[in-house]
């Protein structure tokens, strides 16, 4: 009998997760057994149980090989509470977006998660890991706003809270219309101009990363 590695093992596991993505774009989380992943990886469905508890498992698995792009924005936010944090954010915006068009998993397990898993009974947790991440987002939003307009001094023209959720929507919406259609539009000029658009709307002058930031960039 070979005695299996370390290696192996991570192989194996790899081999999984990239099965599981696979055969989730292709016909959705419910649609998709853990047996044909075992199959479409090569292996017995027993593996599956060594890597992984249970599809739910295996499916958080998979999203944590990614960074979505509301989770790539909202740890990046932490990294600049002070300051231009509007600016900031609006860098870290058409940062994303840019990582969006290039990023071929990124797209797909976004696409998963946004259209292709249902968040029910053993799939809850993930339902709420997406909820936290965008409280945070929004949390950060509304702190940047606050704090621009105080700069700027100028009054937001919707309550804190509306604004923020005003400019996450618009963001967040132009990624799935995207998905939708990839050739409708360029992501990185549009998204980028949707959100310097919601700036000026919500009574904003547009924001533009600090020189000193931006050179060491």
């Amino acid at each position: 009998m070979v005695r299996r590695t370390k290696a192996d093992a991570e192989l194996t596991r790899h081999s999984l997760l990239d099965a599981a993505e696979r055969l989730f774009h292709a016909h959705g989380v419910s649609g998709t057994s853990l047996a044909q992943i075992a199959a479409e990886a090569g292996v017995t469905r027993g593996a599956i149980y060594w890597h992984f508890k249970d599809k739910a498992d295996l499916f958080n698995a998979m999203m944590e090989r990614v960074t979505l792009p509301l989770e790539g924005l909202s740890h990046s936010a932490a990294h600049h509470p002070d300051g231009h944090a509007l600016a900031h954010l609006r860098q870290m915006v058409s940062d994303t977006l840019l990582q969006m068009v290039r990023n071929a998993q990124m797209r797909r397990v976004f696409d998963i998660t946004r259209n292709r898993a249902e968040y029910v009974d053993d799939m809850h947790p993930m339902r709420e890991r997406l909820a936290r991440t965008r409280t945070a987002f929004i949390a950060h939003t509304r702190m940047a706003l606050e704090q621009e307009a105080q700069r700027q001094g100028r009054p937001l023209l919707l309550p804190p809270e509306q604004a923020a959720w005003v400019l996450n929507t618009q963001v967040d919406g132009i990624f799935y219309l995207w998905m939708m259609n990839q050739q409708a539009f360029d992501l990185p000029t549009v998204g980028l101009a949707a959100f310097d658009t919601v700036v000026r709307g919500l009574g904003l002058a547009q924001v533009d990363m600090p020189e000193a930031d931006a050179a060491t960039r």
